[in-house]
């Protein structure tokens, strides 16, 4: 299963973030208790696909992908930290570990649709973005991609 060969240790990591979720909630009436988020998450991921929900799970940090914290539910967080526990809860490895160019050059290409059913490209269009840049910045991102002649999952 990817590059998680060992289930025990990606269900000892979902245990661990769940026990963290617990100890961290303990007097922090904010953060859900860990059945609540999990049932949360599946409420808000009802119909998902495993790439787009791993999408939504994880970040890059430099050329290693990780899940998003699963304690951290502020709001500009929240998305990330639910679609992490629910694939983890599910025992979806979301390509967690060293990644390479190819995979890093998808991930600012592309993004999750509204319903977690599929990947799309990135907006180009400037009247989307309050500041352009990001527009032309997702086209150069796009433009990459497709020069190495990558679909990066999208459709």
């Amino acid at each position: 299963m990817g590059k998680w060969s060992n289930m025990k240790e990606l269900k000892s990591i979902a245990c661990s973030l769940v026990l963290s979720l617990a100890v961290w909630s303990c007097g922090h009436s904010a953060a859900p208790t860990p059945e609540t988020a999990l049932s949360k998450a599946k409420r808000m991921f009802p119909y998902h696909k495993v790439e787009p929900l791993c999408h939504a799970a994880t970040w890059d940090d430099g050329y290693i992908r990780q899940f998003w914290d699963a304690t951290n539910f502020s709001a500009e967080y929240s998305t990330g930290t639910y679609a992490a526990i629910l694939a983890i809860a599910n025992g979806y490895d979301c390509g967690v570990g060293p990644i390479s160019e190819d995979e890093k050059i998808c991930r600012k290409a592309t993004f999750p649709t509204l319903n977690f059913r599929s990947i799309e490209w990135r907006s180009t269009d400037q009247n989307f973005f309050e500041e352009p840049k990001f527009a032309v910045e997702n086209k150069k991102n796009i433009d990459k991609a497709k020069r190495r002649g990558l679909t990066c999952n999208v459709g």
